[in-house]
């Protein structure tokens, strides 16, 4: 009781600071308009148009608008894993890996090569959750790949029932606490301030949204938990 105390107030504290504070990338156009990327192609223009000043800060703005102001108690990767369906379309994920290579004689875009999408997600991550790291950054995207096949089946959706493997004593101590949060296996409370997919379009905003995409809730990332890797990193 405490511990989820102590956890609200400091993120409490931390979001009125950062309220107060003024985001690099505060300003955006409202005729921007940013569709999550379907193809390799798309994330090969994504990292290309990210070299551009103004570009880059039209998404981030974008983006912001998106995850607020308020983090979550898990580093940041509930954020994380409701963001991440803003940036690309859950079916191009199944083409991609964190390295490009994969346990069959295909090839997969390695998504380690896209420094400017990487940094832009990372800065966006880090300015509601100052404790969300590198490390973290890349075990998020090496499991976004690895379980894109059953992300793209759920379509966001809330399962209706969590199967979830035993684990024992030996795993529960190699168990990693962040990704544990992220999955609802914590006893600290999680609530990212993030709005839901099909209700993520601000008033202002011009970013375009599938209305009938329904927001990927934690009970999905519960359900992840379960699966046998199917890919490589």
């Amino acid at each position: 009781m405490l511990a989820k105390t102590a956890a609200k107030i400091e993120m409490q504290i931390d979001t009125a600071i950062r309220q107060k504070m003024c985001d690099p990338y505060s300003e955006a156009s409202s005729s921007f308009q940013f569709c999550p990327v379907t193809t390799t192609d798309g994330i090969d223009a994504l990292e290309e148009n990210l070299n551009n000043e103004s570009f880059a800060k039209q998404l981030f703005a974008q983006m912001k608008r998106i995850i607020g102001h308020t983090g979550d108690a898990c580093n940041g990767l509930n954020i994380a894993y409701g963001l991440i369906d803003h940036f690309f379309d859950r079916k191009l994920m199944l083409f991609c890996s964190w390295t490009g290579e994969s346990r069959g004689d295909s090839v997969k875009y390695p998504m380690r090569k896209c420094v400017n999408i990487l940094d832009i997600f990372f800065k966006l991550i880090r300015s509601v959750n100052s404790t969300f790291s590198r490390t973290l950054l890349e075990d998020f995207f090496k499991r976004i790949t690895r379980n894109s096949k059953k992300r793209s089946e759920s379509k966001g959706k809330r399962q209706s029932t969590i199967h979830r493997r035993a684990k024992t004593k030996k795993e529960n101590k190699g168990s990693n606490s962040d990704f544990d949060c992220a999955l609802g296996l914590s006893s600290v409370s999680a609530t990212p301030n993030l709005l839901p997919v099909d209700q993520d379009k601000p008033e202002t905003s011009g970013v375009h949204v599938d209305e009938n995409e329904d927001y990927e809730t934690n009970s999905e990332h519960e359900e992840e938990n379960s699966l046998e890797d199917s890919d490589d990193d």
